[in-house]
């Protein structure tokens, strides 16, 4: 579970991740007012940042991810 809105990072026992988020949902206006966020990690972050229970061997792992859509 990541430690973001409307974002949910799993890593499972065999490395592989899965990242989801409701296209539906948005979390804000960006600073500028032209797009609305739908979800950020806002930067590239490590998994221990990101993921509840994060392993070890993977706590040095950077993740950025980004998802907005224009203002109407």
């Amino acid at each position: 579970m990541a430690k973001s809105k409307n974002l949910d990072i799993k890593i499972e026992d065999n490395g592989d991740v899965t990242i989801k988020f409701n296209l539906k949902k948005d979390i804000g206006e960006s600073k500028s007012g032209k797009s609305l966020n739908v979800t950020s990690t806002r930067g590239n972050r490590s998994l221990a940042d990101l993921v509840e229970n994060c392993p070890s061997e993977f706590s040095g792992i950077k993740l950025g991810v980004n998802c907005y859509k224009a203002v109407d």
